[in-house]
This record gives C-alpha cells, structure tokens and sequence, in this order.
C-alpha cells in the first residue's frame, strides 16, 4: 500500500479539477458549435423567407399596376330604331 500525504492529495484533488474544467470547456465547445448551427439555420430560413417576401410583394405591385392600366368600360348610349326586315 502507498501512503499518500497531503502534499499528494491535494495534487490529485488539482487534477481532477483540471479534467473536470476540461470537461466543462469541451461542453462549452459543443454549446458554441450548436449556437453556431442554430444561427446558421436561422440565417437560411430568414434569407429564404425575406426572398419569398420580396417575389410576393413584386407580385401584389405589378398585379395592382396591371390592374390600373386596364381600360375600363365606358357606358355608350346607343338609340335603338325598329327597322324592318328585307328580303
């Protein structure tokens, strides 16, 4: 069996304070990494939605420009005469 002091104690209680600060770093790691893939998701998914924004509103404005320049119908009065059929 070995003696341990307490020199030697308190170097292993340092040691597994390290690895477990390892551990929180590498947690800390993953933590950045999903962030930054949750980020890059949502910079697809508003890119995407800001296009679709920008088609629909093209659409709307072109559609109600269309529509403004279509001719409207006039009302014509016209005096109807009874003619008489020739043969």
């Amino acid at each position: 069996m070995e003696v341990i002091g307490r020199g030697q104690e308190d170097s292993s209680r340092t040691e597994a304070k390290g690895r477990e600060s390892s551990r929180s770093l590498d947690d800390w790691g993953k933590v950045r990494e999903m962030t930054d893939l949750v980020n890059f998701v949502m910079l697809i998914a508003v890119s995407a939605g800001s296009m679709a924004f920008g088609v629909l509103a093209a659409y709307g404005l072109l559609r109600a420009g269309f529509a403004l320049m279509r001719p409207q119908g006039q009302t014509v009065v016209l005096k109807a005469r009874a003619r008489v059929a020739q043969v």
